[in-house]
Parts: C-alpha cells; sequence; structure tokens
C-alpha cells in the first residue's frame, strides 16, 4: 500500500496549521517520529511559525530547539518567524537575539523584519 513520506505529511501539517489546528498538528508530527519519518526543515518551519503567529513562543522555541538538536539548519524562514513572533508578544530581547543570530549565519532579515522590530520598540 501507500506509504506517505515527509513531503505528504508537510502538506498535511500546514493545511492544519493554516485552519489553526495546532494541536492536530503536533499529533501528526508524533505519528511521524512513530513511523520514522524524519521532520525536515520545512515540518519545522511550519510548525514554528504557526505557533508564532498564535503567540506561543515557548512552543516555537521548542520546536527551534528539537530542529537544532536534530542536525536541522535555522534558514531565513525559522529566523524571521521567530523574530515576528517575539516581536508580536512584544519580548523584544529574545526578538534581537535572534536577529543577531540570524545575521551572523549571513542571513538577510529584510525589510519587514526590521519593521517588526521597530513596531515593537515604538509600542512598548
Amino acid at each position: 500500500g501507500f506509504c506517505p513520506g515527509v513531503v505528504t505529511y508537510n502538506s498535511i501539517l500546514r493545511k492544519l496549521c493554516e485552519d489553526g489546528r495546532i494541536r492536530e498538528a503536533n499529533r501528526l508530527l508524533n505519528e511521524m517520529s512513530g513511523k520514522k519519518i524524519e521532520p525536515d526543515n520545512i515540518t519545522c518551519n511550519t510548525l514554528i511559525n504557526a505557533y508564532c503567529k498564535v503567540g506561543d513562543m515557548v512552543s516555537a522555541v521548542k520546536v527551534k530547539k528539537k530542529m537544532i538538536d536534530s542536525g536541522l539548519r535555522m534558514d531565513m524562514y525559522s529566523y524571521k518567524a521567530l523574530i515576528h513572533g517575539f516581536c508580536k508578544v512584544l519580548e523584544l530581547e529574545n526578538a534581537k537575539e535572534e536577529l543577531f543570530l540570524m545575521l551572523e549565519k549571513g542571513l538577510s532579515p529584510g525589510y519587514s523584519t526590521y519593521s517588526w522590530l521597530v513596531d515593537g520598540f515604538y509600542s512598548q
């Protein structure tokens, strides 16, 4: 029979997160682990972004840690989601820390990232 891989799981995960069904997305992630399907950057970035959108930065940072621990590299999307999330909840020191990590890796934050930081500092 058909055995779904990481691409199929990522598609389902993205849709669940878009619909705000993060708890179900987490269950799907556990199912992936049970089937020995390794999450990739897309899997992790989808979850980080979903948590950041709802302001659950503790869970977003847990996904970041799992991502790094499993040997995956943070990319522009990972950092931008975290920076935006931290700015939304006005945890600006954490946002700055992610920005500096991003810059250290030679990744370009772009205009929107700086705009979120300025807005965050302005609203304090």
